[in-house]
Formats: C-alpha cells, structure tokens, sequence
C-alpha cells in the first residue's frame, strides 16, 4: 500500500483542534503548520490501528519517508535548522528528509542510520524486499535493504542531487564531498523556527550567484557554513567532471505546460493524477 500525504504542505490550513493543541505558539501560521504534523501523526495512528485489529501488523513493514525539506519563506513558517536552505534548493536544508523503517523482517532495530540513501533507492529495494530483482541497468535506485536491515555501510558512493537547466543549477556527492553550482530560485538561509529565534541565534543567508561553486565536506560540515571549494579545486574538478557525465544522461524535463496538460482532472475521473508535478 502506498499512501502520500498532501499534509504538511500549502494551504496553511487545520482543523481547529489542532491549532488549539499549540497555544504557546504565537506566530498563528507557525501554530498551524505544526497542528498540520500532528494531524498527519494522528492519520498514520489510525492506519496503524486498523492494521492491528485485522492482524496484518505484524505481517507488515512500515516505511515512512519525506521528499525535501522545509519551504521556509516566511508564508510556510518551516524550519529546517540547523540546516542550510529550503525546498527547491539543493543544499542540505532542500533535500535531506527524515525517514523511519518499522517491521520485524529488520535484522537491527533501535539505531539510526547515517549511510548515503537515496529517495530513487526505495523502488529497487521494495521490489527486492517482495521477492524480485530489479535488472535494468539504467535505473538511479540501488537495492540498500542489505544496509538498512542489518546497519552496514551503504552501497551508494555517490548522488545526484539535481540537475535543473532552466534555472542553471545543479548539485552532486561523492564520498562525503557535496558540489553545488549555480543558484536556486532564492538566496539560501539558516532559519531557526521562529519559538527559537534568540536561542538559536537570528535567521542569516548567503548572497547567491548564478556562476557559484559550492564544495562542502557533509559529514563534518552538515549545516553548510564552509565552503571548501577555493581550497580544494581538484576535488571539486572531480566532482564537476562527474556531474557533467550525469548530465549528458539526464532525461529532459517535461515544460509545464505539457505536464500540466498531461495530468487534467478530466482525464483521471475527476482528479489530478501523475505528470502535474
């Protein structure tokens, strides 16, 4: 079963019990994107509970797993701290997403994971945690259930982050090395959520350039604050040549016109359906 949540995302809207939940909260659209997640905890309890009362529970594995981070302008009221950016920027703060497996097929339980996975990663190994295999070269997943079951290290070296044409940015990770070129749509920030603001220090951002290279070591550096690639350009020559092979593969984007055309509620019953994201 696969069930995608259009909660927490805009509107900005919950249920009033929800909203009361968080009465300390005085930013009212903070206060509401909050109520939003517990919703959407209270959702995944009742799904849980109907496995349990059918005795499917213990026959299932639960994954639960985001797509990007946070949008952070000030509309949304999100927070990635102490992370760099949003969604739609490819610093960490834009694309490193929570996840939790909960089944007992796993070999290790009760420890969090800090190998490279990526989101194109489940579809291979879902398809191998079923009994398949998935023997097309071309696909970006790799099967990590090996690593994820048992806590070993991870068979993915390397990630595409993205790779965006039109607004000429793109971002890459070998090892523990991230390369980031270009600019995003916005300048990117640190931005503590606004109950900590004082705390944790005030919100800061970088001033971008679309011609910027960005080298950053992610396992010592997770927040971004030290760009390394002036000190280190054969590393980041290295990762631009790989970022460069990847790019002369990638598939082109569908405009936005087309996709949208693609996925009109008249022609999935009433609904929008694939291609309009």
């Amino acid at each position: 079963m696969y069930l995608a949540y259009q909660s927490v995302h805009a509107p900005m809207q919950v249920p009033r019990k929800y909203f009361d939940m968080y009465p300390l909260v005085q930013n009212e659209k903070r206060r509401s994107l909050l109520g939003m997640v517990t919703a959407l905890d209270d959702g995944i309890a009742k799904v849980v509970g109907v496995l349990k009362e059918n005795r499917l529970w213990e026959n299932t594995l639960l994954i639960f797993s985001s797509d990007n981070g946070a949008p952070v302008i000030w509309k949304h009221q999100g927070s990635n701290w102490p992370l760099l950016g949003m969604k739609q920027q490819l610093f960490e703060g834009g694309t490193r997403a929570v996840g939790f497996i909960h089944g007992n097929i796993l070999a290790k339980t009760g420890y969090t994971y800090n190998g490279l996975v990526n989101i194109v990663d489940w579809y291979p190994t879902l398809v191998n945690i079923a009994g398949g295999k998935v023997t097309d070269p071309e696909i970006d997943g790799i099967n990590v259930w090996p690593a994820l079951s048992t806590g070993s290290p991870s068979p993915r070296k390397e990630m595409v982050y993205n790779i965006i044409p039109e607004w000429g940015v793109a971002a890459m990770r070998i090892g523990n090395f991230k390369l980031i070129k270009g600019k995003g749509p916005n300048d990117a920030c640190w931005i503590p959520p606004p109950e900590a603001e004082g705390m944790l220090g005030n919100p800061s951002c970088i001033s971008q350039k679309k011609d910027d290279v960005y080298l950053f070591h992610i396992k010592d550096d997770p927040s971004e604050r030290n760009n390394l690639a002036l000190k280190m350009p054969d590393i980041v020559k290295r990762l631009r040549q790989r970022l460069e092979e990847k790019s002369a593969k990638a598939v082109p984007a569908f405009q936005k016109s087309e996709r949208t055309k693609k996925s009109l509620p008249e022609n999935f019953g009433g609904v929008w359906s694939h291609g309009w994201c």
